[in-house]
């Protein structure tokens, strides 16, 4: 099969790095938890996204920024496959959906002060803060433990009647029949 390169994207915008540094993770609250945040480097100026696509692991999304002067910086998105590379025509194209969506959703972001983002997107917030805390939790305390519990139960009473109760029963039905007898 033939590859195709990585899609990438160069805009430039004038804002400083600082700045578009600072907004480049706020993406995973303006998008719903579309894209989450996977890694910052603040001494390269590199961000790392993830999305999760149908039928696919996903893509990771590269954000390198280049200060251009104080007040103009050159950002380069390239998007990369979780696993595999681009093949077909159709992966591309959702990669420009990608990147029509993150332009818009930085856009949108960039010029909102941090009172105005978290007026804004605070149901979202409270959203990724919930289960930020959920994935906190050690495994016997997560939310679906009692799910669990029931789904373990319901495969075990089966396996308990079948392998241990029911054996007994016929075993102690033929001793009284060996008893009746004598």
């Amino acid at each position: 099969m033939f590859t195709i390169p990585n899609p990438k994207k160069t805009i430039t915008i004038d804002f400083s790095i600082e700045q578009v540094m600072k907004s480049i993770p706020k993406i995973n609250a303006a998008s719903d938890t579309k894209y989450n945040l996977t890694e910052i480097n603040a001494i390269f100026n590199q961000v790392t996204l993830d999305c999760v696509e149908f039928l696919s692991l996903g893509v990771f999304i590269d954000f390198n920024l280049v200060k251009k002067s104080d007040t103009s910086t050159e950002i380069t998105m390239e998007i990369r496959r979780k696993i595999g590379s681009f093949d077909t025509d159709v992966e591309v194209q959702n990669a420009n959906y990608h990147f029509t969506d993150l332009v818009k959703y930085l856009s949108e972001i960039i010029v909102l002060s941090d009172a105005d983002f978290n007026k804004k997107y605070s149901n979202a917030i409270e959203k990724i803060s919930k289960a930020k805390e959920e994935d906190d939790k050690p495994w016997y305390a997560k939310k679906y433990l009692a799910t669990l519990y029931i789904i373990l139960g319901i495969v075990t009473l089966p396996l308990l009647i079948g392998f241990f109760i029911l054996p007994f029963g016929i075993y102690a039905r033929n001793k009284n029949k060996q008893y009746l007898n004598s």
